[in-house]
């Protein structure tokens, strides 16, 4: 595995369920797994994470705290972001 021990800014990451999580990495083509599934990812990752950034100023949360928040949007339920 070539991606091992590396990790991508929670800037960029959107909650999977298992199920899509699975399906994502075996598709073996991420561009156009998000494609097929009609969802834009970016867009949804930039939601998550300046809502993020949000709950961190309004509960005066230090950078290595996790906010876990509702973020209704499509399939996403919920975002924890470290």
């Amino acid at each position: 595995p070539c991606a091992m021990g590396r990790k991508v800014s929670d800037e960029y990451t959107i909650p999977l369920c298992r199920t899509h999580h699975r399906q994502l990495h075996h598709s073996g083509d991420e561009v156009s797994w998000w494609l097929s599934m009609e969802i834009d990812p970016l867009s949804i990752a930039q939601d998550l994470w300046q809502e993020s950034q949000r709950w961190r100023t309004r509960f005066n949360l230090k950078r290595d705290e996790p906010v876990c928040m509702s973020f209704a949007s499509g399939s996403v339920a919920i975002a924890c972001v470290g």
